[in-house]
């Protein structure tokens, strides 16, 4: 029979692994929640934590497997920022962040278009000079009905 590893890491502000000095089966997890996680580690599987990194070995895959995504689910990566617990093999595909496309002249032409009183508001004001032209930015003038 072979032995088996699994490789974890943390990444993020305050999460990290620690082993109990007096009880050597135990695991330490610090994973930003108001309270320590202590975990037994299974009979038959041992492990080494660095502060930031976890190596879980022993002969039965399944209860390392087992194991390793029991420690995983205490604190699932973040989709936008990739901050929690995974293994280091993954590939984490992040989520782009909010995009903030839409432009001051883009929201004028928009309100410009739409015929609203605040559309009429814009371009009384854009009249009397009360707001600065802007490149690119048309205002029409709409009829009253």
């Amino acid at each position: 029979m072979g032995v088996f590893f699994s490789d974890l890491k943390t990444e993020g502000v305050g999460l990290r692994f620690t082993r109990l000095e007096h009880f050597p089966r135990v695991l330490v997890l610090h994973v930003g929640r108001g309270h320590t996680l202590f975990l037994r580690v299974p009979n038959g599987l041992h492990f080494r934590c660095m502060k930031y990194r976890l190596i879980v070995f022993g002969n039965s895959f399944a209860r390392l497997n087992e194991f390793s995504l029991r420690i995983k689910k205490y604190r699932f990566p973040d989709v936008y920022k990739g901050k929690g617990i995974k293994f280091v093999r993954d590939k984490l595909s992040l989520k782009p962040g909010r995009q903030n496309n839409v432009s001051f002249s883009s929201t004028f032409n928009a309100a410009a278009e739409d015929g609203s009183q605040r559309s009429r508001e814009l371009i009384f004001m854009q009249e009397r000079r009360l707001i600065p032209d802007y490149p690119g930015v048309q205002f029409y003038r709409v009829s009253k009905e």
